[in-house]
């Protein structure tokens, strides 16, 4: 079995640098344009189904793909984004200045400590890794699936699969629309991160 992992486009609040969590923003131009590229690109695999976030910006980018591929589409609330409760539409430079003591403990341990009103990391991971067992049981071991998620979200199940510290989140990057592959044989391996070369 091949799954796709792909990070929804571009939103404005991705452009502003904004913390978007659950905040339900939707796709700009640019967004859509990269969902239509990421479209264009998987129809050279043989993809049986897609899932996706909740979200209004990874419905919108599986649904333009699932469009594409005429491929059925589900939604799964247990993909959605990380909750960041009060910090939510705000930039990372003022979270810096307005929670200086906080943060530091938070970076320091974000399996177990929340955003402040929001989810820790670890709370992500146990929900996301159980929507992923819960889709791939439903397909046969030669199946190609898609999962349209967000960047934390998915950053959480590679930790998973790679059996890395979720304090290791940021020692990788998941751009907008970036495809990560995951190959399930005898092992589960990730087999390609972040990958862009459709956009």
């Amino acid at each position: 079995m091949i799954v796709y992992l792909l990070r929804h486009g571009e939103t404005d609040w991705n452009s502003e640098q904004r913390i978007q969590g659950n905040t339900d923003i939707s796709l700009n131009a640019n967004g859509l344009n990269q969902a239509r590229q990421a479209a264009d690109y998987l129809t050279r695999f043989d993809i049986e189904a897609i899932y996706s976030s909740n979200l209004s910006r990874a419905y919108e980018t599986a649904s333009i793909i699932a469009t594409k591929l005429q491929k059925p589409h589900f939604i799964d609330k247990e993909l959605t984004e990380v909750n960041m409760g009060r910090w939510e539409g705000s930039r990372w430079d003022d979270i810096k200045i307005e929670y200086i003591d906080y943060l530091p403990k938070w970076l320091n341990n974000l399996e177990n400590i929340p955003a402040p009103g929001g989810e820790s990391y670890g709370q992500v991971q146990v929900r996301v890794v159980r929507a992923y067992k819960r889709i791939i049981s439903k397909h046969s071991e030669d199946s190609n699936i898609l999962i349209v998620s967000h960047g934390i979200a998915i950053k959480t199940l590679i930790a998973y699969i790679l059996g890395l510290s979720l304090n290791n989140l940021g020692n990788f990057e998941l751009l907008n629309a970036s495809i990560s592959t995951i190959e399930i044989k005898e092992k589960t391996r990730l087999i390609s991160l972040n990958n862009i070369c459709h956009l």
